[in-house]
């Protein structure tokens, strides 16, 4: 049986919200899988994920909530991953056997561009081969802020209202407004 190598990666997005503790900024996740494809077992597989190509600078554009975690038959996050000057989601020592899985979980807080343009981002993975080819794949995710304006107002009697002297049918009301920005961008 003639050796056929082969990897594949999909990026997908997890989840993407204003961050409840930073104003103007937003929690987003990610899932990286990883499938050996192939018929031979691939050694030193990693993952690079570079994130200040669409973020931004780190840590000022963006920061890592969680860092990278591990699951299925992979186990080795890359050491101190920031997507900037460690860009590797895994730690490129593991061997994925034939119709081996893994998924690399992480999430990101980011300061969106002022025009909250969609923005994509790509992972590459590589793998190597018993007779030490390589083979790469690339996969990107498309995160769409999709901006939402939008405001609240509520008003409701904030004190019994108090008779004015003299006047029979005529009350001093006080009154209490809520306004709250229910939308998923600062507004000003």
């Amino acid at each position: 049986l003639p050796e056929r190598p082969e990897i594949q990666v999909e990026k997908t997005l997890t989840y993407l919200q204003i961050s409840e503790d930073r104003d103007g900024w937003w929690d987003m996740g990610f899932a990286v899988e990883i499938q050996n494809t192939g018929n031979v077992v691939l050694d030193q597989v990693n993952a690079i994920d570079n994130l200040t190509t669409i973020f931004g600078a780190f840590p000022t554009d963006y920061f890592i909530i969680n860092a990278p975690e591990v699951h299925g038959d992979l186990s080795q996050p890359g050491i101190g991953f920031n997507g900037d000057s460690q860009q590797n989601l895994l730690s490129g020592n593991e061997s994925l056997e034939v119709e081996g899985v893994a998924t690399v979980y992480f999430e990101v807080t980011v300061l969106p561009n002022d025009d909250y343009a969609v923005d994509y981002n790509r992972v590459d993975v590589d793998g190597t081969t018993p007779d030490d080819e390589t083979v790469r794949d690339d996969d990107d995710v498309e995160i769409d802020y999709d901006p939402q304006a939008s405001i609240a107002l509520s008003k409701r009697v904030s004190s019994q209202p108090v008779p004015i002297q003299g006047m029979d049918t005529t009350f001093d009301v006080e009154f209490e407004f809520k306004v709250q920005n229910v939308s998923n961008v600062p507004l000003s």
